[in-house]
This record gives structure tokens, sequence and C-alpha cells, in this order.
């Protein structure tokens, strides 16, 4: 996604934000690109005439204020994100709409979230696993725990192995067969076992967990 920044177009992506419950979509750039549109802005005040240069200095400063409303409204959306995955690994979260700098962000928040979860429930002899499976995952502090520490998020940019989707499998106790009707990329469910990935039109017996999900998501629907 490329955007050319101008006033006006900071002012409809403001809109879009404040008007949809879901992160909308930025280039990877766009905080880049704003940076250089209000220096732009501030080198056209310098070279401008009394009269002009007035409402380029306010355009700038607007466009300051946008930007500013454009991230709390963001913000208050990515603690809404850290919340859900922090409750529940098995949440299904669309990252791709973060952009880089959020991104750090939200990973920062859910691993407050978990750590805050574990301490508190813990301090009241309550096991996090007992309801939330998801609150003793640790978070890689070296490229050695990276690669022995694995989420059990059913997340759609899962970077386990490849395997091949269960276009017939049997359908065991707690096990639903679905039908995907979305593309699905590989993933991992709670006991960490592999699924995925799966094509539009697969089928295969997954736990009710993980269906419950897809189909909310629209990705899949049960047989």
């Amino acid at each position: 996604m490329t955007i050319v920044i101008t006033y006006e177009t900071l002012f409809d992506l403001l809109r879009k934000e404040k008007s949809r419950d879901e992160l909308q979509a930025l280039a990877p750039e766009f905080l880049e690109e704003v940076r250089r549109f209000i220096d732009r802005r501030e080198s056209d005040a310098a070279a401008a005439g009394v009269g002009a240069r007035q409402r380029i200095v306010i355009e700038a400063e607007n466009a300051r204020k946008i930007l500013r409303e454009l991230y709390e409204r963001r913000e208050r959306k990515i603690l809404t994100l850290a919340l859900t995955r922090a409750r529940s690994e098995s949440a299904v979260i669309d990252s791709s709409l973060l952009l880089p700098e959020e991104r750090h962000l939200f990973d920062e928040l859910v691993r407050a979230l978990k750590d805050g979860r574990t301490l508190m429930l813990g301090a009241a002899g309550v096991h996090a696993l007992e309801q939330y499976p998801s609150s003793s995952t640790k978070y890689p502090t070296s490229s050695h725990a990276a690669s022995s520490s694995v989420s059990s998020s059913p997340s759609l940019e899962s970077s386990a192995p490849e395997q091949s989707p269960a276009r017939s499998s049997p359908v065991a106790a707690g096990e639903v067969r679905v039908r995907f009707v979305a593309p699905v990329q590989k993933f991992l469910g709670k006991d960490l076992k592999v699924f995925g990935p799966f094509s539009s039109g697969d089928e295969a017996a997954l736990p009710q967990q993980i269906v419950d999900i897809l189909v909310r998501k629209k990705k899949a629907e049960p047989l």
C-alpha cells in the first residue's frame, strides 16, 4: 500500500480510523512519509510570503494534531487486541494491520499483561493455566530460546514447520469437521500440534475451540 501524504489524506485516514472498530491499513512507511510531509510544509512556510506563511504553518500544526489523534485511536484498538491475545493465545488476531512500531508496542503489552495475570493469580494461589491456557507462554530472550519457545496460538502468522492439511482425517472426540471457505496459513493448536496450511474447499477435523475461532472469523464452516 503506497500513499502520497497530504493534509487531505491525513484527515481522511483519521476519519476512517474513527468510524470503524478495526485497525485500518497503513503503509509500513506511513510515519516516515508524514514526517517528510510536515518537513516540506515547514520549508514551504519559510520561503513563502507573510500571508501564505501563516496558512502553511497552521496546516503543518493541524497535521501534527491529526497524527496525534490518529495514533490515540489506533492505540486504543491495539490495547484491546493485546488484552484479547493475553487472555487467550487461541485468539486469531490479524497483526498485518500493525505498523512496525505498533507491533513492538503490541508485543510489549501482551508480555506485560501476561506477566501481570500470572503474578496476580499466582498471589491468590490460582494457576493461570486453569482459565487461560496461554498465560505460561514465555518470550524468548535469546536466539536459542527463540528456537525452543513456540507459541500455542492458532495464529495465521505462525512460523511453524510446514505440514500437509488434514483433508480426510477422522473425527475424534472433541473435534468437528469443517470445510474452509478461505485460505488459512499453518498454525499451532493448544497442544502445539501443527495444523494447515489449508486452501478454500479443504476439509479437516479440528478441535472445537479452533473451529469456533475459524467460524467466527469466517474462515471455515462446520459440516
